[in-house]
C-alpha cells in the first residue's frame, strides 16, 4: 500500500475532521516503515478513544519533514 492510501485511512479511522492534514508531501519517504507500523495498528483496533487518537496524531505528526 502507498503512503498517499495509508494516509486516508489513518484519517478515516481517527476520525479525522482536517482531512489533509496528514499530506503525503509532508512524509519523508524514509518514514515509510513508522506510518505503516500506526496504520497496521490502527486497522487491527476495535476502538480507540479519543486520547488515544490525539496521541497517534501527534506521534504521527512528529514523522513529518
Amino acid at each position: 500500500m502507498d503512503k498517499v492510501q495509508m494516509l486516508k485511512e489513518i484519517e478515516e479511522a481517527l476520525n479525522v475532521v482536517s482531512k489533509g492534514i496528514l499530506s503525503d508531501e509532508e512524509f519523508p519517504d524514509d518514514k515509510i516503515d513508522e506510518l505503516r507500523d500506526y496504520h497496521r495498528y490502527i486497522k487491527n483496533q476495535k476502538q480507540i478513544s479519543p486520547k488515544e487518537q490525539t496521541m497517534i496524531i501527534d506521534e504521527i505528526g512528529k514523522l513529518k519533514k
